[in-house]
């Protein structure tokens, strides 16, 4: 079975931080309750302007929570535009980068930044 999100209902435009803000109970309330083998059916019919940090606060961040393959089987985009579709993959790919990171060099990364806020 799939549970289809309407995100038009919630949002304009997956643009800012408020608007995944908005989204983000939805998506996790929706996930609670899937059943397995069930999935979540994001419609972004009539919702305009994406950037790649709209995704990344919304659903680039489950992918630190379950796998990639979970992932794929628990949420589809349908209705996206061209440009949320760019936008999407951009975001999707970056999570997937992440990931492949090993542990010593996200620590590296973490120092580096944590030594540039402080100078």
């Amino acid at each position: 079975m799939t549970s289809t999100i309407m995100v038009s209902e919630y949002i304009k435009s997956g643009f800012s931080p408020e608007d995944a803000n908005k989204m983000v109970p939805i998506i996790d309330n929706a996930l609670k309750e899937l059943a397995d083998g069930e999935m979540i059916m994001l419609d972004f019919t009539d919702v305009k302007f994406f950037t790649t940090l709209f995704f990344n606060l919304t659903l680039g961040r489950l992918l630190n929570q379950m796998s990639i393959d979970e992932y794929d089987k628990k949420i589809k985009l349908i209705n996206l535009s061209d440009v949320g579709n760019v936008a999407y993959q951009h975001s999707l790919d970056n999570a997937k980068r992440k990931i492949a990171i090993g542990s010593e060099e996200k620590d590296a990364r973490t120092r580096i930044l944590e030594e540039l806020m402080q100078e």
